[in-house]
């Protein structure tokens, strides 16, 4: 007896080919490791879409976030970092690592802005040097150490006591 024996039923190569790479992408999917983070940015609060952008990476199953660096932006360091150390403690991430960056913008000054602002215009949005009464309020463009209340009250953790060129 001459029987040829199948255990599958044939299917064309573009199948097969299609099946394998399926199969290979869900097993690289599984077994890949979370990319590490450190997240850099300027939080601006309390609510902000800066601090918006925390919560999207600490919610996501693939990245495993390290910590986060602050600096100088929308409003000063020391302000936005408490900020932030606030909005991860709401958020059940008061352990996360928040290390503090520059004060002082690399490039820009107000003396500059100022400048720029007397040979092409007005700029609108100034950030840290907004004048104190720019909306909502609050601002301290000469004063880059001080830190307005939060509404949602301080933090209870700490600044981690080096910079973020430290990070470890």
């Amino acid at each position: 007896m001459n029987r040829k024996f199948q255990s599958c039923p044939r299917y064309s190569p573009i199948v097969r080919g299609a099946a394998l790479f399926a199969l290979l992408f869900l097993l690289a999917s599984e077994t890949r490791a979370a990319g590490l983070v450190i997240e850099d940015n300027d939080y601006f609060g309390p609510v902000g879409s800066d601090m918006q952008s925390a919560l999207i990476l600490l919610a996501n199953p693939t990245v495993k976030v390290l910590g986060f660096t602050v600096v100088t932006g929308d409003a000063w360091r020391d302000e936005e970092t408490q900020f932030l150390l606030k909005f991860l403690e709401v958020a059940g991430a008061g352990n996360m690592p928040v290390y503090p960056g520059a004060v002082f913008p690399l490039v820009n000054s107000k003396a500059r802005m100022t400048a720029w602002e007397a040979a092409y215009g007005k700029i609108p949005w100034k950030g840290a040097f907004n004048e104190p009464d720019y909306p909502p309020g609050g601002f301290h463009p000469n004063d880059p150490y001080a830190i307005m209340p939060n509404p949602a009250g301080p933090p209870k953790a700490k600044e981690k006591a080096s910079y973020c060129t430290l990070f470890g």
